[in-house]
């Protein structure tokens, strides 16, 4: 798999679908390894006309494992990594097909404060989350959709915090045709 340099950490990360296709930025939850992205899910989207990212957060996986007390001045604590890591995969895929979707999201993430930063997105933005995530209560989600301007959001019933075959199908039901309707560069296609 390959890997890029940032912040001190070889991220290591993968890539699905056609290099000519927008990217999909897929981030793992906090200490989330990308294969929890199941292979069903980002084929999906390859085969939907995206290509998809997915990468390991700092400490887990094939990703810079930090033991030094001292890269805690150079890589922050895991949350402000994950949102680093994804900001630096952004904008290493951005070189070889600019995004303005993964540049606004790199940024966002990259800055302090993003949850009062993101009355700041303008485009097009789809918040799903399960109704029994007893990880994330509901109610985050719904605060988050509250914060961006016309975002698109729905709670998924019977969903916790999960990723089994039923939820992907139930997401890529949701994802791929928002995707359709607002894609930049042609629609995606669902097979």
């Amino acid at each position: 798999m390959p890997r890029i340099k940032a912040n001190g950490l070889d991220i290591e990360y993968e890539e699905v679908g056609s290099a000519d296709d927008p990217m999909i930025l897929l981030i793992s939850g906090y200490m989330g390894q990308m294969t929890e992205w199941p292979d069903s899910c980002k084929q999906a989207l390859a085969d939907a006309g995206r290509r998809v990212v997915t990468f390991d957060n700092r400490d887990i996986g094939l990703t810079t494992a930090t033991d030094d007390p001292g890269v805690e001045e150079i890589v922050p604590p895991p949350m402000e990594a994950l949102m680093q890591g994804a900001a630096a995969i952004a904008d290493v895929q951005r070189a070889n097909r600019p995004s303005g979707l993964a540049r606004q999201f790199a940024a966002l993430l990259a800055q302090p404060r993003w949850h009062d930063r993101l009355g700041t997105v303008t485009h097009p933005t789809l918040v799903l989350h399960g109704s029994v995530d007893r990880l994330i209560h509901p109610e985050a989600g719904r605060d988050v959709a509250r914060r961006v301007p016309g975002v698109e959001f729905e709670i998924i019933e019977k969903w916790g915090h999960d990723l089994s075959e039923k939820v992907v199908t139930a997401l890529l039901n949701r994802i791929i045709p928002f995707l359709n309707r607002t894609a930049q560069s042609g629609p995606a296609h669902a097979d």
